[in-house]
């Protein structure tokens, strides 16, 4: 009778094998080049241009309003200037009918005053005036 020794080889696919020490290393690696890829593709989208804003953060504001408003202004033949109640800018023009006599507004290029029936000299008139409407009839108007 003999001893009979049995010596096993250990398996590479066994539970203490080298594979399931590879298995780890694997799933890092996999997770490292995951997270390469993903950080390089944020930092690529943060790098593309964004188109300049007009607005700047205000909806409709244009800092350069009041300048365009102007060279319009001067260029129709106008006086820019304050006006109103409310003080806004406002481009003043002369009228091309001004101080002839009218029976209605569609006579002039701007309103018919009916105290004096004459075009008014200026567009526009602030202020309360009676007037004369399309069909010749008083009223009155006021523009703050």
């Amino acid at each position: 009778m003999g001893i009979v020794l049995e010596i096993q080889a250990k398996s590479r696919s066994g539970p203490l094998g080298q594979d399931a020490m590879i298995a780890p290393n694997r799933r890092r690696r996999r997770f490292l080049m995951f997270a390469a890829v993903a950080t390089g593709v944020l930092i690529l989208a943060a790098c593309r241009n964004e188109p300049a804003v007009s607005d700047y953060g205000l909806a409709g504001f244009n800092p350069d309003a009041v300048a365009q408003q102007r060279a319009a202004c001067d260029k129709r033949g106008g006086r820019f200037g304050r006006g109103g109640q409310s003080g806004a800018f406002v481009c003043y023009e002369n009228t091309s009918d001004a101080n002839k006599s009218c029976s209605s507004a569609s006579d002039c290029d701007g309103l018919c005053l009916a105290r004096s029936a004459t075009c008014t000299p200026v567009k526009p008139l602030f202020g309360c005036h009676e007037i004369l409407t399309l069909s010749g009839t008083p009223s009155t108007l006021c523009i703050d």
